[in-house]
């Protein structure tokens, strides 16, 4: 009987929710207005609300280790080798929180706030979406312990709910509310670069015969420190009148595609001016791109509102391309590792030849050596050491592994979900910093050994 009357309850809040959608796309309230130039998409936008509130679409941030044979395996720090960046601090997003790590697992800071305490949140339909489905997609510290944090939720379509600048203690400075997803960058200046997506009405004229609506566009937009829109511009304009316009007719819908969503930008990075020798046509202050959908990577200039450069490589669904100072591209290849049944690897190419330079784990490797997965997300960095941190967002660990392919860091979320305690977490993503680069760190108040947290040495179970 209690099953048949949680069914009841649980149809006549879905029923509920979906005439607010309805009601607030009627009105034109965020985050529907867009959605009046065109039905289909407005539909499609009232029905991923509706799965959110509810958890139809489920939760891909957090999971049950027992049915995914991951009980048993220890979790925080797994593996501490000679060789690694011992000193380093790394920033993780784990549901609503960065947490700054050291490499023994303690938590030497702590950022948090709940998405419904934002000022101005999304609304009635925002205020009941679930904790397991929000997460902080993104996050930087500055160093005055200001946070940069990007806050998104499953489902969504078109993708984000805000970005938002937090002092140290988790005080709001200021939020955006908007469909900003996946990435943003600091440019020199500490403008904000990050990226949006859209409902458009019709497409530009160059994809008249090739692209149809509904359709998702992708941009840039520049946020001062401050939290004031500065600029905001179109990469589907840009590749219409560039020369490598046909890239974006080759998109294809892939499985997990929501309504529209034909390119997927997924990276946005500041090109430095040490960054370009070996990126043709570009120049620095423009930006690297990713569209997972159609494999390639750009360079986007901003100010000009045009792509410079663009490639397509041997990499399927790519995520988080870096440029190194060798002039290399490093990135995060979800599918293409086809030794492998198309597994994940850590991929570096050459942007001039497209010649594969380097790999993780390497192309001939033993079966002790271990694999790497993530079938979205997933993310890299050079260190200053030469090694390279990993995210493998949905193996839920961090690792450092250096250029002859060993791992000599290993760290496995431990966190819980509040609501859930049988959840475990997946690191949404990660940044590794110097203690030198945060001195607010300086003035926090000192704590007790006893006092900091631990998250080594625990057990899934």
């Amino acid at each position: 009987m209690d099953r048949i009357w949680q069914r009841l309850e649980s149809a006549a809040k879905l029923f509920l929710v979906f005439v607010m959608g309805g009601a607030l796309s009627y009105a034109g309230a965020f985050p529907f207005k867009p959605y009046l130039h065109n039905a289909f998409q407005g539909t499609a936008a009232v029905t991923t609300q509706v799965l959110t509130a509810f958890n139809i679409c489920g939760s891909d941030i957090w999971y049950d280790p027992k049915p995914v044979g991951r009980a048993g395996l220890a979790t925080g720090v797994t593996v501490s080798k000679p060789g690694h960046d011992e000193q380093g601090l790394v920033l993780a997003t784990i549901g609503q929180t960065a947490k700054l790590l050291n490499r023994k697992g303690d938590i030497v800071h702590e950022w948090q706030r709940p998405y419904g305490d934002l000022p101005v949140a999304n609304g009635p339909v925002g205020s009941i979406i679930p904790e397991n489905l929000l997460y902080w997609q993104r996050a930087v510290v500055l160093p005055d312990g200001d946070l940069i944090v990007m806050i998104n939720s499953n489902c969504l379509s078109p993708d984000g709910l805000a970005i938002a600048r937090l002092d140290k203690d988790s005080t709001v400075k200021w939020v955006r509310h908007g469909h900003y997803n996946h990435d943003f960058d600091l440019g020199p200046d500490g403008n904000i670069y990050v990226l949006w997506q859209q409902p458009v009405a019709s497409v530009p004229t160059r994809y008249a015969a090739s692209l149809d609506t509904p359709l998702l566009d992708e941009g840039i937009e520049i946020i001062s420190p401050d939290g004031k829109s500065l600029k905001r511009t179109s990469i589907l304009e840009a590749f219409a009148k560039s020369t490598y316009s046909s890239i974006i007719e080759s998109a294809v819908t892939m499985g997990d595609a929501k309504p529209g969503d034909r390119m997927h930008n997924n990276n946005v990075d500041v090109v430095s001016p040490a960054q370009v020798a070996r990126l043709p046509g570009a120049k620095a202050g423009d930006v690297l791109i990713s569209l997972r959908d159609v494999g390639a990577l750009a360079t986007f200039d901003v100010a000009a509102e045009k792509i410079t450069w663009a490639m397509r490589g041997p990499w399927l669904m790519q995520h988080d391309p870096d440029i190194l100072p060798n002039g290399n591209v490093l990135l995060f290849d979800n599918h293409g590792d086809w030794a492998k049944d198309g597994g994940s690897r850590i991929l570096e190419v050459d942007p001039a030849t497209g010649a594969q330079v380097w790999q993780y784990p390497a192309k001939d490797r033993p079966a002790s050596e271990g694999e790497l997965w993530s079938a979205i997300r997933g993310e890299q960095m050079l260190l200053a050491n030469g090694n390279i941190l990993v995210n493998e967002t949905q193996g839920s660990r961090m690792l450092e592994v250096t250029r002859t392919h060993e791992i000599v860091w290993e760290y496995r979320c431990p966190f819980t979900l509040a609501a859930s305690p049988d959840m475990r977490c997946n690191i949404m993503s990660t940044r590794p910093y110097a203690v030198n680069e945060l001195p607010f760190l300086k003035s926090l108040p000192t704590k007790s050994a006893e006092a900091i947290p631990r998250t080594n040495f625990s057990t899934l179970d």
